[in-house]
């Protein structure tokens, strides 16, 4: 037996509907701006590591621009003067390890811990409001059918749209209160875009209401330094030659005719 359609009070739009979506948007913009208090002072970074990147750096750009050369004793000379210079630690922010098989502790770094307390002062900042917001709607508006929607779903939304209602046989585009909580989690982009008016902020937001946390990389966790140097100065020794005057006659005639 089919069901009738329910006559919804017009006054759940004002006392309901609304409540929950302003709620929810001014909140996301109060936690945006706690993120921003909650952002660390820029450090000075160790320059050993910023000479070790840079350095690091130079080789992959030159491992990459290998045609730039006119001769190949003249690429052959640079590879031998790169591999004199970096085989040795003199570029290392720090001496490897004696045993090649030791795993450096991340944690033991201090960017990392710097990282992993923003990380959960982040995490505490978005965890603790979307709790007390899905509280209070759980609590005043529980099996609240709170709209409607204009149009025919499938079978398959209902668990999405009609959580905390018990039923079986309701209609599939009726929307419970809960449910109006997560689309707005998920839908209130556009209307963080124009009142926030900053790109990054609003994507940032957007991904701490979904519960995606944005991660740095902790240091250590990658291959060490010196593996990285000796990988690219391998990868150096065998770069095919290819001279910048190949084929210049026809990139001239092509450029300017």
């Amino acid at each position: 037996m089919p069901v009738p359609d329910l006559v919804l009070d017009p006054a759940l739009k004002l006392w309901v509907l609304l409540p929950i979506s302003v709620v929810m948007v001014l909140v996301g913009i109060l936690r945006s701006y706690i993120s921003v208090l909650l952002q660390p002072k820029m450090k000075l970074q160790d320059y050993k590591l910023v000479r070790e990147q840079q350095h690091l750096a130079r080789l992959r750009t030159y491992r990459r621009n290998y045609s730039v050369f006119w001769a190949k004793q003249e690429l052959q000379n640079k590879i031998d003067f790169f591999i004199s210079e970096y085989s040795g630690t003199k570029y290392l922010k720090e001496l490897p390890p004696s045993d090649p098989n030791e795993i450096k502790n991340p944690l033991a770094d201090a960017n990392s811990s710097d990282f992993l307390l923003q990380m959960v002062k982040n995490n505490f900042a978005n965890y603790v409001p979307q709790t007390l917001i899905m509280w209070w709607v759980n609590y005043f508006f529980k099996g609240y059918v709170v709209m409607r929607l204009p149009f025919n779903l499938t079978g398959n939304f209902k668990s999405m749209l009609q959580q905390s209602i018990d039923t079986t046989d309701l209609d599939v585009t009726y929307v419970s209160a809960i449910s109006w909580y997560f689309v707005n989690l998920l839908g209130l982009k556009s209307i963080y875009s124009l009142l926030l008016d900053d790109g990054d902020i609003v994507n940032q937001l957007m991904a701490q209401q979904q519960q995606q946390p944005m991660v740095p990389p902790i240091a250590g966790a990658g291959p060490s330094v010196d593996k990285q140097f000796k990988a690219e100065l391998e990868n150096l020794q065998i770069v095919p030659f290819k001279s910048c005057l190949d084929g210049i006659e026809s990139r001239f005639a092509e450029k300017w005719e």
